[in-house]
């Protein structure tokens, strides 16, 4: 019965919706997530966006035909299950007024419709303009979202990470498919579209959901960190656009231009250059993640505080780091009241079940947990080390192979010449 208890509490989780203040209906959040870059996961999304883009444009360079399939499978699932939720949110009213959802007002859910509809239909007109702001606004949820604020991931989570995800991973797969492109001569296109979809986003926020405060594309409140702008925050957004747009038409540029300096067109080098790049890009997420592990505060949820104050209210009374399960449960029963919590010795140490919510918390012994965080601590500074040499050696790597390639070229020259 327990096990039933705890796989219905959560399926609801993870599929419902919650009421919060304003009446609207949201996923479930418990608000113990750290945030953009100080959690963990927001680090490993970045890394993964970029191992997927670099293993889609091979993949697509390389195998043409069952690239083009693959990428318009990807969009018509992204598509159909983007639909399904929004009609769902629409009905339980995640947005009011009821049906708000099913109109895209903010600039990744336009693109999120817009981008698979281009690729169904083969749109070409539209293919610049709509892959670079689907890259931009990917790349600005990447730097800027919410979605890791909670600990716990609900499907609606996922899907929205997934979605943004393939909105930067499809642009650069149809670069591999020698189908989008990205031409100067184009640019006006991505200006033009954008300022129509700006005005779309002023109409709903002015006209349409005056009186329900949206904030299509961020325009009537400031997105950015630390309200940076003030209320001059459009000349930032303003500023971000033409930089992610001078990035993103650049940075091929100098791939290529490298790529011809140091690789002078050897795919085997490229091959063996490209594996050592994400094996670096996945040792760097690691590097990131004990770092941010090690240096953040952590969170915890009410129900652990109050077993961590029984077991240190324990600890101080005995004057020991030893306690019994007997203590434990008198303290509980003191900070949360009688008969809500229910205290049994397990295998490894002591379980703690609240009844009202029926969630577990399985505690140690206080000795053991002491030493485990100075052991977990030291075992991550030697795998912080140890990571960090294998990158410096990948670096070597990549010199020495480049080096090697450049002599042998120099070698095949001299030969020509004599």
């Amino acid at each position: 019965m327990n096990l039933i208890t705890y796989i219905m509490n959560f399926i609801n989780k993870f599929f419902g919706f919650f009421k919060v203040a304003n009446g609207e209906m949201h996923p479930y959040n418990d608000n113990l997530g750290y945030g953009t870059f100080e959690d963990a996961r927001h680090i490993w999304w970045i890394a993964i966006v970029i191992i997927l883009s670099i293993i889609m444009y091979q993949y697509c360079k390389k195998n043409k035909e069952k690239g083009k399939k693959l990428v318009k499978s990807i969009v018509i699932f992204v598509l159909i299950v983007r639909i399904e939720l929004q009609i769902i949110k629409s009905i339980v009213g995640c947005s009011l007024p009821y049906g708000r959802d099913l109109i895209p007002g903010q600039m990744c859910t336009i693109l999120i419709y817009i981008l698979p509809l281009m690729i169904i239909f083969d749109w070409k007109k539209i293919r610049t303009p709509v892959c670079m702001l689907s890259m931009m606004g990917a790349i600005m949820t990447l730097l800027i979202n919410d979605y890791f604020d909670s600990r716990f991931m609900s499907f609606y989570t996922l899907e929205g990470i997934w979605a943004h995800t393939m909105l930067f991973v499809i642009p650069i797969a149809m670069m591999g498919l020698g189908e989008f492109k990205l031409e100067l001569k184009k640019v006006w296109q991505v200006i033009i579209t954008m300022l129509i979809m700006i005005v779309w986003a002023i109409f709903l926020n002015k006209v349409m959901f005056k009186n329900y405060e949206p904030n299509y594309f961020y325009l009537e409140k400031n997105m950015l960190p630390g309200n940076l702008g003030g209320k001059y925050f459009f000349v930032i957004y303003t500023i971000i656009f033409f930089a992610l747009l001078g990035i993103i038409y650049l940075l091929p540029v100098i791939i290529r231009k490298l790529s011809k300096i140091l690789i002078k067109g050897n795919e085997k080098i490229r091959k063996k250059i490209t594996v050592i790049t994400i094996v670096s890009i996945l040792i760097i997420g690691e590097i990131l993640t004990i770092s941010v592990e090690t240096n953040r505060k952590t969170k915890l949820s009410e129900e652990e505080k109050q077993i961590n104050l029984a077991i240190l209210l324990s600890m101080v009374e005995n004057r020991s780091l030893e306690f019994k399960e007997e203590q434990i449960q008198e303290r509980l029963d003191s900070i949360v009241g009688e008969n809500k919590v229910e205290v049994k010795k397990g295998i490894i140490g002591l379980k703690v079940k609240f009844k009202e919510t029926g969630n577990k918390y399985k505690t140690i012994n206080a000795t053991s947990n002491i030493k485990a965080v100075v052991i977990k601590g030291k075992i991550r500074e030697i795998l912080k080390y140890i990571l960090e040499i294998i990158l410096i050696i990948n670096l070597i790597i990549a010199i020495f192979l480049i080096y090697k390639n450049r002599k042998e070229i120099k070698r095949k020259n001299k030969f020509i010449i004599n």
